[in-house]
């Protein structure tokens, strides 16, 4: 049977593990990005809140990226047809600090698939819980929720 063929709801319960290490470049860049005053982020400091979302990236070959950008629906997510796949919010605890410089876990998991009807026609709502350590210390925890939709009609540019 091909992931296609599976009920949606079958991915409940689909996990994932990635591993990094919270390295010192994308923290001096996100500050850049967002022209910080001194200090600096340095070996061995806390990684700001929210800073965690620029590590445990995903890395797919070419070929496994989707016509959206992201890697193939039917791994860890749910091949879910609906073309337009958007963030639509998240709930986070943070525990305590990543610390850069030190490697950390993030263990995935898909927590409910929703089919729903609305005004702008077939939705698909995939809530996922992230639970991120650090030398087996529960640091963060987070809960995405991810909004498949029907493709829309065209958006004409702000004048």
């Amino acid at each position: 049977m091909n992931a296609q063929a599976k009920p949606l709801s079958d991915w409940i319960g689909s996990s994932e593990l990635r591993e990094d290490v919270i390295t010192l470049a994308p923290a001096l860049g996100v500050s850049a990005l967002l022209d910080r005053e001194e200090p600096l982020p340095e070996m061995g400091s806390p990684l700001p809140a929210l800073w965690h979302w620029f590590y445990f990236l995903p890395q797919v070959r070419n070929s496994r990226i989707g016509v959206d950008g992201h890697p193939q629906r039917g791994g860890f997510l749910p091949p879910v047809e609906l073309p337009r796949r958007m963030f639509a919010g998240s709930r986070m605890d943070f525990i305590a600090p990543l610390i850069i410089g030190a490697p950390a876990r993030r263990e995935g998991t898909v927590l409910s698939v929703t089919e729903k009807s609305g005004k702008s026609g077939k939705l698909v709502f995939v809530t996922v819980e992230y639970r991120i350590y650090q030398n087996e210390i529960l640091c963060i925890r987070e809960e995405q929720d991810i909004v498949y939709k029907e493709a829309g009609g065209r958006v004409s540019p702000p004048v």
